[in-house]
């Protein structure tokens, strides 16, 4: 969730609509995407089924559809939904290392009826993770991790409508980890020139504080790759390969889904993310690429170490979000588990100015009911497009015992900009 602090609108200009009761156990992810007058969702219900459904703003009709997927405890097996230029819809979801899961649509912009493919290319599909589709104009991609977490590779397919049928994108993977380490790319971040801007970390085992390295690339067009100063890179990528920002090594508070690029007021990318500093507190910094290299700011002061360890899913006790100019200042929204969340105006080499304030209607749709539970988030109140519902926190993947059953389900809200 970004720019929370660009539209600082009231929440009765959004219309809300109640669309199900979805599972609360612990954070999965859920997608949302809309085309034309159709919003499609696909999260997991109370039963903990998998979903997908069409919300019409002109009828205001929900439509549903159970695809044959049930979900454990496990928080890595989220949602990724896409829709090709025909309008059919294509789902992916519930795999951490296990065989493709794959649907697609009968009819173009329908719920009704889906096809259980579970194959694209039909090679590395066997031990399949973190799903996502995307679209670049007409176009749609996909890109999983093949392999485990510490030995795996990364690769991305394209969709080619009239042919009914996927392809690699190139011959070789994106990411080669060389069966020693896997990469951990971020989603993708559009700047200015239709550059899609990518940058991950590497691990070198299960555990999570084995990452290291953080990196970048960009691209256009997924088939040719480039460093921030415009040189060529070549795939597959390798460790040590791609624009280093920072040699961060092992066990230095460096994590995975915790690095996120941006952009300065001169459309300069800056890419966000934590580990230790010299005292051994977790602080946030911000490398901006400026005279040709990456030069590396400490915006936090923070008195706190975040010392994560482990395997499965772990609960963020540090959030970082991308830095982004407004109306010429830059702000950064952040969280933290002992300083709470918050947002500050930065001064131009990435300090704080100021801090700044949350959006009343992010404070107004992110507040649990009960203090044992957290809020979710799809979609962004900066594009008027958004859904929340509350869930316990991530529980490495393992069974959580609660008393009360209800406290397993909650509701799952949307939210659309009148």
């Amino acid at each position: 969730l970004y720019f929370i602090y660009m539209k600082n609108k009231d929440i009765t200009e959004y219309t809300k609509i109640s669309i199900d009761n979805v599972w609360a156990g612990h954070p999965v992810h859920f997608a949302c995407l809309q085309k034309g007058d159709h919003i499609f969702l696909s999260y997991y219900n109370t039963n903990r089924e998998l979903i997908v459904a069409d919300y019409n703003t002109v009828t205001g009709k929900i439509q549903k559809h159970t695809l044959p997927e049930i979900l454990g405890w496990d928080s890595h097996n989220g949602v990724s939904l896409g829709i090709d230029s025909a309008g059919f819809l294509h789902v992916s979801a519930n795999m951490h290392g296990s065989t493709l899961v794959y649907y697609k649509s009968e009819k173009p912009l329908s719920v009704q009826g889906f096809k259980a493919l579970h194959t694209m290319i039909g090679d590395n599909e066997d031990f399949c993770t973190y799903p996502v589709f995307f679209n670049n104009d007409s176009k749609l991609f996909f890109r999983y991790r093949s392999g485990g977490s510490g030995r795996g590779d990364t690769f991305i397919n394209m969709y080619d409508v009239d042919h009914v049928s996927w392809s690699r994108v190139t011959s070789k993977p994106l990411f080669d980890g060389e069966s020693e380490r896997n990469a951990y790319p971020s989603e993708f971040f559009i700047g200015e020139n239709d550059f899609f801007h990518l940058v991950w970390v590497w691990r070198e085992d299960p555990a999570c504080e084995t990452n290291h390295t953080p990196s970048y690339i960009k691209t256009k067009d997924f088939v040719s790759w480039y460093t921030a100063s415009g040189n060529v890179v070549d795939l597959p990528i390798k460790n040590g390969e791609g624009d280093v920002i920072e040699s961060v090594s092992t066990e230095s508070g460096l994590l995975n889904g915790s690095v996120k690029v941006g952009f300065d007021c001169s459309g300069r990318q800056i890419v966000s993310y934590h580990h230790f500093d010299k005292n051994g507190n977790t602080q946030l910094y911000n490398a901006r690429f400026e005279n040709k290299k990456w030069k590396v700011y400490q915006t936090s002061d923070w008195s706190y170490r975040w010392d994560f360890r482990g395997r499965g899913a772990i609960g963020l006790e540090i959030e970082v979000f991308p830095v982004t100019c407004v109306d010429g200042e830059l702000f950064q929204h952040w969280k933290h588990k002992e300083y709470g969340e918050g947002v500050w105006v930065l001064n131009e080499d990435l300090s704080i100015k100021e801090n700044g304030a949350l959006s009343d209607v992010y404070k107004q749709t992110t507040t649990s009911s009960n203090d044992a539970r957290i809020v979710q988030m799809c979609g962004s109140i900066e594009s008027g497009l958004f859904m929340t519902w509350e869930t316990f926190p991530k529980h490495r993947d393992k069974r959580r015992d609660v008393d009360d059953t209800t406290l397993l389900s909650s509701q799952l809200m949307l939210y659309v900009s009148k």
